[in-house]
């Protein structure tokens, strides 16, 4: 484990003086397998072990977790099955169910907080059917959305935690260097893939997923599947997106490289692009929203001479933590703040649809006193 036991007590202590000082009797946080562990891993190191399924009579919730805590007394885990990390989990009392919403309903009884105002956490992630089968089962009580509590704690990392964030930059860079290697015609989408997820694997990586968008597929943020059986060919732009873990917190970089020599065109939006990174990075300041660090990249943007082909409106970047996009997207209106202590990945990405091209370089970046510190190295302009 390699954040300490006593950091997890940390925080459910936090976070019981703030339910208290909000007049609740007790929170509920929710967890799923893969996409959305971070509520309850944040608490108590619990990672659901089985993907969420379909739903049947004894197995309600599959793949999700839950975290009881009263404002006065011992947090309860509730895992889905019993073959869960005993070894890495912070708190003694766990309950085994697979049927979740069961369980939570019968540890909010064993708490007494059956007739309490109840902080439900987690609310974007645990299904509608499950949450009703409790609200049915718990007519007395009041449940209450209170997401924000957590995400505002989870938003400032700790020391130990930018530690391990560190490691995870350290390991994505050396894993996206053997996809650099690579960029060569003939190499296939799977080939590059292949290289920088096994590298990761080598370095102590749990997880790793390496998108590879070449030629006409850059000009989308997203591709499904990650890799394809396509070739490189000779003046294709090639996006490549790394996500994955360490210790079960969460890495994120992307590098844009051609094959063979950049055209002009190519070469102006490379540079362009990367520069709108750099411009956010550089002029970051703590206190700034998410929203105001958009707004800036829609101006560096608006001024070029392809404003007027740029897809507009596009994802600028996230934080980032136990999960990939841990609380907050910087995106237009979004208004979390960004404080000391915050790891975000930077990407204001440069999509033309109509040329069939696009170009993103991100880089994680952790955020301190004074502006930002980037955190991964591996070269951001191979095209140079």
């Amino acid at each position: 484990m390699f954040i300490p036991k006593e950091e997890f007590l940390t925080r459910i202590n936090s976070l019981q003086s703030t339910a208290s000082d909000q007049g609740l009797d007790a929170i509920i946080a929710f967890s799923r397998f893969y996409d959305r562990p971070g509520h309850v891993q944040y608490l108590c190191n619990h990672y659901p072990p089985f993907p969420s399924v379909v739903m049947s009579h004894n197995s309600r919730a599959k793949g999700h977790s839950a975290i009881v805590i009263p404002t006065n007394g011992e947090a309860t885990l509730i895992s889905d099955a019993w073959y869960f990390r005993k070894d890495k989990i912070a708190i003694d009392a766990v309950k085994v169910d697979p049927n979740v919403p069961a369980a939570v309903i019968e540890v909010v009884n064993e708490k007494g907080l059956s007739q309490g105002i109840i902080g439900v956490i987690g609310s974007d992630i645990f299904p509608f059917a499950f949450f009703d089968d409790i609200r049915r089962q718990l007519p007395s009580a009041k449940f209450k959305p209170v997401d924000e509590i957590l995400l505002e704690m989870r938003r400032v990392k700790s020391s130990t935690e930018l530690t391990l964030l560190r490691e995870c930059a350290r390991i994505v860079d050396v894993s996206m260097e053997e996809a650099l290697k690579l960029m060569k015609p003939g190499v296939l989408e799977w080939e590059v893939a292949s290289a920088a997820v096994g590298r990761a694997m080598r370095e102590g990586s749990e997880t790793g997923r390496l998108r590879v968008q070449s030629g006409p597929w850059s000009s989308q943020p997203v591709r499904w599947p990650p890799a394809t059986n396509r070739a490189l060919e000779n003046g294709d732009i090639v996006v490549m997106d790394f996500v994955g873990t360490f210790e079960d917190y969460s890495y994120d970089i992307t590098r844009t490289a051609v094959v063979g020599k950049a055209n002009d065109f190519q070469l102006e939006m490379l540079e362009l692009q990367y520069g709108a990174t750099m411009h956010l990075i550089n002029n970051l300041e703590p206190g700034m929203t998410a929203h105001d660090l958009t707004m800036m990249a829609e101006k560096y943007y608006s001024g070029t001479s392809i404003a007027n082909k740029r897809r507009p409106g596009t994802l600028a970047g996230h934080d980032i933590g136990i999960e990939v996009c841990d609380t907050f997207h910087i995106i237009e209106g979004e208004q979390a703040v960004i404080e000391p202590g915050c790891v975000l990945c930077i990407e204001p990405g440069l999509y033309l649809p109509t040329e069939g091209l696009g170009v993103r370089v991100e880089e994680m970046v952790i955020v301190n006193e004074d502006g930002c510190e980037i955190i991964t190295e591996v070269n951001p302009t191979p095209w140079r």
